[in-house]
């Protein structure tokens, strides 16, 4: 706590565009994510008087529903495609088109830092707390790739791209030090500037942020200050990527907001409700209530009374007092279980938290078993979640289109790995197979066309591939081929055709009269 106040009186740049409120928010958001909402921490009050603090069973939705629109949104079959930029437009992108320099340097880089792999996974960070960064940098002569969750991101300006400067910050432990990191992205007229500090922390705990020591203590070799020229270079060398939700919380904030950001009380409710379900199986155990006059009696040794026997680890049992009650016996007083009216509230629940996350209404169920069902499939185009994914991708495919710029850049100038150009089109496709159920658009529009051909056979080589109009009419020339060398049916009846005329079936020559 503190943090952002701390950073502001160190920092010799133009004040920070956050504040503690917001920030405090930030880490708010990535508590619940982590399954450790502040609602479901409680105390409860004895008859001793004696104060109890206990944790709920959590459901953990925004995990939930964080991994279920990245999945969507972003995975390995992402096709990233860098060409060159010429003074000719062409429609379609051949296979040769992408044997260039640019596009196999870019996908070379992004294989060597996992980028598929850690994107996937930060966005996923991204959907639950509210943003992340990218970062490009170079190490011995190599372009590398880092990612910084929102609570390490602290942004200074904006403009009507998006953040222009901003501050990276990683706080950790080393040789029993605390040590703060602070990576300042800032922009000048002529240069964009990096300048790194490290602090470390006076206080045994760590609570203070300390007092600014050498970057050798920590880091050979990185520079405290690094110029890249805007003549050379046209993107900052980080990205700041958040969900395309408008920030309603605080509209002048450059910072975005996680998909549960206004779901919080339906949240806090569907907790309340899966641990209502564990503690009716605890409290719904048999009970039964026996008279005092049913209970055996135990001499104490100690002290020569005769007491009742009674095990308290049975709970099953409650014993109450019938000295003068007739006729006292025992009475089951079990209540029986709720938990299909229990099921039913958070199933209910959890259509709301769809709606309120950009998914459609049941996407999200719960099952008798009490296991978590995720309704994977877009039903349609029309869809909340197929529009939700759509928009979403919108904001991540720009952030990927910046990042390959950035890659370029950096091996054209900061490095000796790249000599190609840095004057560039990317185009991004995202996977869009795994948000259709295929069958129902199949019928659906065969249905509509009266069973009609939908597209050309090459337009659907290429969907179903994930391929390049190229690749398709390569594919479509060879399926061509191999059916010629199988042969026709005028070839297996010996150049000779059916006599449609003839009743009989019978077949007669091609020259026949």
């Amino acid at each position: 706590m503190g943090l952002i106040s701390k950073i502001s009186n160190l920092s010799e740049v133009r004040g920070l565009m956050i504040n503690e409120e917001e920030y405090s928010r930030v880490q708010n958001w990535l508590n619940a994510y982590r399954g450790d909402a502040d609602w479901q921490h409680y105390t409860w009050m004895d008859n001793y008087g004696v104060d109890h603090s206990e944790k709920r069973m959590t459901l953990n939705m925004p995990k939930t529903v964080a991994h279920e629109m990245a999945s969507l949104v972003f995975n390995n079959k992402c096709l990233i495609n860098v060409t060159p930029k010429t003074d000719k437009t062409k429609d379609k992108t051949a296979p040769e088109d992408l044997d260039n320099p640019a596009h196999l340097f870019v996908q070379q880089v992004l294989e060597d830092n996992y980028f598929y792999h850690n994107a996937q996974r930060y966005i996923e960070y991204m959907f639950a707390t509210g943003g992340m960064v990218i970062r490009g940098y170079v190490r011995d002569g190599k372009i590398k790739i880092r990612f910084a969750t929102a609570d390490a991101f602290i942004p200074i300006s904006e403009d009507a791209n998006g953040v222009t400067e901003c501050v990276i910050v990683d706080t950790f432990k080393k040789s029993g030090a605390y040590y703060t990191f602070l990576e300042w992205h800032l922009e000048e007229d002529e240069d964009y500037v990096i300048k790194n500090e490290l602090y470390k922390a006076t206080n045994s705990d760590g609570s203070d942020i300390g007092i600014k020591v050498k970057l050798d203590e920590v880091y050979k070799g990185l520079k405290d200050e690094t110029h890249y020229s805007k003549s050379q270079y046209t993107v900052p060398t980080f990205v700041y990527v958040k969900p395309n939700i408008a920030n309603n919380i605080n509209l002048t904030s450059p910072m975005g907001i996680p998909l549960i950001a206004n779901a919080s009380d339906t949240l806090k409710q569907l907790d309340l409700l899966y641990d209502m379900l564990f503690q009716e199986n605890e409290m719904g155990r048999r009970r039964v209530n026996i008279p005092s006059s049913m209970i055996k009696l135990k001499l104490d040794q100690q002290t020569g009374e005769m007491k009742r026997q009674v095990d308290w680890r049975d709970r099953a049992y409650q014993v109450y007092k019938s000295d003068g009650v007739e006729n006292a016996k025992p009475d089951d007083i079990t209540l029986p279980l709720r938990d299909d009216q229990i099921l039913s509230a958070i199933n209910g629940l959890l259509n709301i938290l769809a709606g309120q996350t950009g998914f459609s209404s049941g996407t999200f169920t719960m099952a008798q078993s009490g296991e978590m069902k995720t309704a994977t499939e877009v039903i349609s185009e029309n869809s909340k979640t197929h529009k939700s994914k759509e928009t979403h991708e919108t904001l991540i495919g720009d952030a990927l289109k910046r990042v390959v710029q950035m890659i370029v850049e950096l091996g054209k100038n900061s490095s000796s790995e790249y000599e190609g150009p840095t004057d560039i089109n990317v185009s991004i496709n995202f996977d869009d197979s795994v948000a259709k159920d295929r069958n129902q658009d199949l019928d659906y529009y065969m249905q509509a066309t009266n069973n009609q051909q939908l597209m050309p056979l090459t337009e659907a080589i290429k969907r179903f591939n994930g391929i390049t109009d190229a690749e398709a009419e390569d594919y479509m020339q060879r399926i061509k081929e191999e059916n010629a060398d199988e042969g026709t049916i005028e070839d297996v009846l010996g150049n000779e055709e059916v006599d449609d005329n003839a009743n009989t079936g019978a077949i007669k020559p091609k020259n026949a009269k």
